[in-house]
């Protein structure tokens, strides 16, 4: 056996297979070099313009949050007008019944929903504002079917219970410092709220509404 092809033999493997390719691309021709694989690109699926994303504000827009001073766009204190323009236009404020001259209580409902929300007019004031739908939440939370103790929990320090006028159950009050003259007022039947309220003192605690 010849000398070089025992060296050979005992050749690092990294450097034998260096001296492979270099036999190969010898061999093609200096200009014929083994070409690159081209890189695989993976693009991300066209969106299904069908999904409705659950932020799309005409999705949300119609329950909006109860804060002690407002739902949505309507805020109590202002006039009928002004809440009309604040949805949009007078048809979207529903006015059932209208005002004789002697009367000063009434109800508005937003014409586009959602069912459960009623804004109290006094003298075509908005004073307060009626929740009776459970999708309806304030804006910490609470909503119809959560519990007293949950309540409690939301707004602490802020609440005072009475006895219910009509049922074994009480009302819960809850009065925020940095905004007198305005309160919530979540009726329970001992357990869980049943229906609540927001607005101004003292309609926001008539317990009977405009009767």
């Amino acid at each position: 056996m010849k000398p070089w092809i025992i060296a050979t033999a005992f050749v690092a493997p990294g450097l034998a297979l260096a001296s492979l390719v270099a036999w190969q691309i010898y061999k093609s021709g200096p200009d014929q070099a083994p070409e690159a694989s081209a890189p695989i690109v993976t693009q991300a699926p066209a969106p299904d313009p069908s999904v409705t994303p659950a932020t799309d504000p005409m999705v949300v827009s119609k329950y909006h949050l109860v804060a002690i001073d407002s739902w949505g766009p309507v805020k109590i204190g202002m006039t009928r007008e002004e809440a009309e323009s604040a949805l949009g236009g007078p048809e979207n404020l529903r006015v059932p019944d209208p005002f004789e001259p002697d009367q000063e209580c009434n109800y508005g409902y937003p014409a586009d929903g959602p069912e459960g929300v009623a804004f109290m007019l006094i003298k075509d004031v908005i004073a307060r504002i009626d929740i009776e739908n459970p999708a309806v939440l304030t804006s910490l939370g609470a909503f119809i079917g959560s519990e007293d103790s949950e309540v409690l929990a939301l707004y602490p320090g802020n609440v005072t219970t009475q006895p219910h006028k009509y049922e074994d159950g009480h009302y819960l009050i809850v009065t925020d410092p940095a905004k007198a003259g305005l309160a919530y007022v979540f009726e329970t039947d001992g357990t869980k709220v049943t229906r609540y309220r927001a607005g101004r003192e003292p309609e926001v605690e008539w317990v009977e509404g405009c009767s």
